[in-house]
This record gives structure tokens, C-alpha cells and sequence, in this order.
């Protein structure tokens, strides 16, 4: 059996696929017998007795993509000890040491702690909502519940390994021993930090940086590698085209993002020269000295970073770039 319980972002409405008379019309096929989608905001028990009468499924949905306060499935409650009981639920672990959310996202998503899977009665939840694996463990170390993830990353951003988690459910959680973390994805995402130092003057010299970092992280073709560069370039360095052309050979996919990279202006020099002191050059950058140090003694360190980037911009657009 295929059992779902939709989330917040593909929550439940009449015109959902999960929705059986709105996916017959539409697919012009029977809704598959095998697939059951738990269709109400209420806590729904499912039992397959075609499958086993031992197991019950329990799970709610969403029927808008905001759902606040502690997930209604984690609600306490009597359930049969003699089945096996199994939670569906999608929402955010409060306590979860990874994924780290701002305070507005997990308002609107309901939530949930450790300690209300490990009372909830449940023999094992599974998770959904967070997009890497995790797993939650009691005090003797079983797996009571775990985010299995999704089985392909969906951004650059995504860089852990993506599964299909398999195990065995047992009334202490999962079977030891029988959890299987199966890729099905044969491509990964890297994020690489390349240091280019200071004075780079050609792409040559970037790209020769970005093998040497592909060769240590074992960049292999079916890769998508995001590139972050840092260091300092040349002022008259013009070409900021490093892409896919120059590896096409190396990696799947390349994304290079230039945003640590910085102009080598010599600013000291310009402040101190008294003829370009009456330029539009050097009047820019009396002028965003003095917001630089406004922001300084404000502590306001969002500003300053701004002025900071907002310095180096102004300078390539005087400079023709």
C-alpha cells in the first residue's frame, strides 16, 4: 500500500490529485487502489485488513498551506497495544540540530517536539517536511521516527545525501539492523568555497583554482557544483565569465558565484592623493566613508555590509565596468 498524508505545500482541496473524483476526471482512469491519502484536518486511524489487520496507520492533512501550534496528530492518546501503530506526520521538529528555520516559517507550520513523538504512543512516525534525513531516537538509542527526506535535492542548497529509506517496523520502532539508505539519485550537489588570494588578473588562473578545488572534492561529470569564489582580483580584470564551457568535461552543471570576489582598488592610496580628492571618484568615496562610519557608530552591521558592496559597485560603474 501507498499511504500519504499531504503537506503544507501540496495540501488537500477538491481540484488536488489526491482528491479521487478530481484525479478520475482528470486522468480518465480509476483512482489506484493501492494509494490512500488521508483527506481530513482531523486525526483519521487506517486500517488495510486486504493487507494486515495488525497495523494501524494514523495521519491527518492539510487543507491550507498554514497550519499553527503543535501538529494535531502528537495530540495525546489511547491507542490499541495489541497493533502495530504508525504515525504519518508532516510538520517541523522544534528540536531539530540541523535544519535551522526562521521564527515566521515554523508559525505557520504545525510542529512538534522529541519528546512528543517519544510519548505520543506511536510505535514509529514517519516524518515529513525537512528535505535532508534524520532520524529521532529514544533512550536506548531505537529509531522511534524519521524524516526520510526527499530522494533528489530540488536546489543548490541541498547538498546532503538524498535516500529512499527502507526498514522494518516493530513495536519498539525500527527492527535493528534493517534500516537501508538507498540513493536513487546518481547525481550530488557540492557547494565549494574557492580562495582565488589576491591579484588574479585571467580566467585561466580562475579556472586552474577551480580544477584544483574539483580534483580535491572528487568532482566526477554527473555532479551539479556550486562554486563560491573569494580572494581579489585585478582592477582592470574585465572577464567575469567563468561557466559551464570551461568544464563541460568536469561536472554535470557549474554555477559560479562571484560575490566574494573584490576589485583590488587601493583606497588608502586614493584617500590620501589630494588631486583625486576633487574627482567624482574620490568625492564617492569621501562620501561613502562618511555613511560607512555613520553605520559604525550606529552598530548597525546590515548597513555597513551595504555601503561596503555599495562602495565597490560605484567604483567598477566609475571605472567603466
Amino acid at each position: 500500500p501507498v499511504i500519504i498524508a499531504p503537506g503544507n505545500h501540496d495540501y488537500y482541496h477538491p481540484l488536488s490529485y489526491y482528491a479521487r473524483d478530481h484525479y478520475q476526471q482528470k486522468s480518465n482512469r480509476p483512482f489506484p487502489k493501492n494509494v490512500h491519502v488521508f483527506s481530513s484536518a482531523q486525526l483519521q486511524a487506517l486500517v488495510i485488513p486486504d493487507w494486515r489487520d495488525d497495523v494501524v496507520f494514523y495521519g491527518s492533512c492539510y487543507t491550507t498551506d498554514r497550519v499553527e501550534g503543535t501538529h494535531p496528530s502528537l495530540a495525546p492518546r489511547e491507542m490499541p497495544a495489541e497493533k502495530l501503530n504508525v504515525g504519518l506526520v508532516h510538520g517541523s521538529l522544534l528540536d531539530f540540530p540541523i535544519v535551522s528555520e526562521v521564527h515566521i516559517k515554523r508559525e505557520v507550520t504545525a510542529n512538534f517536539t522529541t519528546s512528543d513523538i517519544l510519548t505520543s504512543g506511536y510505535d514509529y512516525v514517519a516524518l515529513g517536511h525537512y528535505h535532508g534525513y534524520w532520524p529521532v531516537e529514544d533512550s536506548l538509542g531505537r529509531v522511534r521516527a524519521l524524516y526520510s527526506g526527499i530522494p533528489v535535492a530540488r536546489g543548490l542548497d541541498e547538498t546532503r545525501d538524498h535516500y529512499v529509506v527502507i526498514g522494518s517496523i516493530t513495536k519498539d520502532g525500527l527492527e535493528p539492523g534493517s534500516l537501508v539508505l538507498e540513493r536513487v539519485d546518481p547525481h550530488r550537489i557540492l557547494d565549494l568555497e574557492v580562495h582565488l588570494g589576491e591579484g588574479v588578473g585571467t580566467v585561466s588562473e580562475i579556472v586552474a583554482r577551480i580544477r584544483e578545488e574539483f580534483q580535491s572534492a572528487g568532482v566526477t561529470k554527473s555532479d551539479i557544483v556550486y562554486v563560491r569564489l573569494e580572494g581579489v582580483v585585478q582592477r582592470d580584470f574585465s572577464s567575469y565569465f567563468v561557466g559551464e564551457r570551461e568544464f563541460v568535461q568536469d561536472c554535470l552543471h557549474l554555477v559560479v558565484d562571484w560575490g566574494g570576489v573584490e576589485p583590488d582598488y587601493d583606497l588608502d592610496a586614493l584617500r590620501r592623493d589630494v588631486a583625486a580628492a576633487q574627482t567624482v571618484v574620490g568625492q564617492f568615496i569621501a562620501e561613502l566613508d562618511k555613511l560607512e562610519e555613520d553605520a559604525r557608530v550606529r552598530n548597525d552591521e546590515e548597513r555597513l555590509a551595504l555601503i561596503q558592496e555599495a562602495r565597490l559597485m560605484g567604483l567598477d560603474a566609475l571605472h567603466g565596468k
